[in-house]
């Protein structure tokens, strides 16, 4: 790549064993590039992170001397020396269904049955969507400004944990959507940022603005989590606590703040909060922004203002890789159910899918406009929620249509969609 108004080389992209004979930009995103080669294979490339998205193989005989994206850029054209042109699937998704009404979305989750999705609003609302009708089901009624984080706490007494900017965190049950709880800390200087609950619903952690994690003890089955917080102090009181969440097993609270490092607390520490800090994650070069669990307890994400992802393994709270990430802030992250890939999202307004296991972006989702506000996996994989300040919440489906399941780690092998008739040159 090289820049016009000086004429120097931005970036070399690696990875053909033969010459390069064709290049084609997307029409749909000027930040995809195809590129054949004599090899018989053509890669698809990220020009955003700089690296391989998926490489397509044919029969290796066949010298590759042109290609194409089609007009819509789901479909590469290529066209080999012996008059041979196939049509090739490239990785591009699109939402099964986008839901505009749902207005001002500001955070999304998955309902414990799988089969509904629940967004709040930044008009106090929280609402619930049918994902396999897309209709609007039920509204829960009681926050009096924005609810910007949503957590579920699954069960035969299923719950959910909401978190407003009215300064309060309310608790409501899911069989009978009535709110049973309201944790309100006259204490708390600030309104908490991000919320999230142990799996048994035992604690629930805020995300404060003044750098403090506040953690609650539930009193009784009910939703009772009266009382004063604990105040976990250690991040800079300079910057805001942007993410919390639990991990798996219910042991640790990991929090992410504006002073560039992630947190590590131990619940069973409660009781003596200035011993509760277990490791400190440093290594971003920004504050981290999104925070998640992986479902087997292994590892656990933590997102930055520089768009990178740092992937942490749980064993000694060290940093086994970073992903190349997004352009702008990561503004949400989880890990699918199976623990194999994270989803990522930005303020820019795309989602990422990356493969853990081989540390590639395996699929790109750009159809937001704003940025993603919150992003939730069914937990049979079959669909990938999103919510966005471009007032949508879209519905993918995960991935693609390959039988319900993820694609093997990438860089993709795809087999071409068609043999168009040999063309006489």
């Amino acid at each position: 790549m090289w820049d016009l108004c000086d004429f120097g080389c931005l970036h070399v992209l690696e990875g053909h064993s033969g010459a390069v004979n064709a290049l084609s930009l997307s029409p749909k995103n000027s930040s995809r590039l195809a590129s054949a080669c004599r090899d018989g294979c053509f890669k698809v490339w990220d020009l955003d992170l700089f690296e391989c998205t998926g490489t397509h193989k044919d029969d290796p005989r066949l010298h590759l001397n042109d290609l194409c994206f089609t007009a819509g850029g789901q479909n590469v054209i290529t066209a080999t020396h012996i008059n041979v042109a196939r049509i090739w699937r490239v990785s591009v998704v699109n939402p099964v269904v986008t839901l505009t009404d749902a207005d001002d979305t500001r955070a999304v989750a998955v309902h414990p049955d799988q089969k509904h999705v629940i967004t709040g609003t930044a008009h106090g609302g929280i609402d619930v969507w049918d994902v396999q009708t897309a209709a609007h089901v039920t509204s829960l009624e009681g926050h009096a400004t924005a609810v910007h984080s949503l957590c579920v706490v699954p069960g035969p007494d299923s719950q959910l944990i909401s978190g407003s900017s009215d300064g309060q965190i309310k608790v409501w049950s899911l069989v009978s959507g009535a709110c049973i709880g309201t944790v309100a800390d006259p204490t708390l200087s600030h309104p908490a940022l991000q919320v999230c609950a142990t799996a048994d619903g035992a604690h629930i952690a805020a995300a404060c603005g003044d750098g403090v994690v506040a953690v609650w003890r539930q009193r009784s089955n009910g939703g009772d989590y009266g009382g004063a917080a604990a105040l976990l102090e250690g991040h800079s009181s300079t910057f805001p606590v942007y993410a919390v969440c639990c991990t798996r097993d219910g042991r640790f609270v990991i929090s992410g703040s504006g002073d560039s490092t992630a947190k590590v607390w131990d619940l069973q520490q409660l009781s003596h909060p200035s011993a509760c800090c277990t490791a400190t994650l440093e290594g971003h070069s920004g504050g981290v922004t999104a925070v998640c669990s992986s479902p087997d307890n292994s590892s656990i994400v933590t997102g930055c203002e520089d768009g990178r992802l740092k992937v942490w393994a749980t064993d000694a709270w060290r940093c086994m890789f970073t992903l190349p990430g997004h352009r702008s802030d990561v503004s949400a992250v989880t890990a699918t159910p199976d623990a194999r890939r994270v989803v990522s999202a930005s303020m820019h307004g795309d989602i990422k899918v990356w493969c853990l296991d081989t540390r590639f972006c395996t699929a790109a989702l750009n159809e937001h406009k704003q940025q993603v506000c919150g992003v939730a996996v069914l937990e049979d994989q079959s669909m990938l929620a999103s919510c966005s300040e471009d007032d949508t919440l879209k519905l993918w489906p995960v991935p693609l249509v390959l039988g319900g399941k993820w694609r093997s780690p990438g860089p993709e092998v795809y087999p071409p969609l068609a043999l168009l008739d040999a063309i006489k040159r």
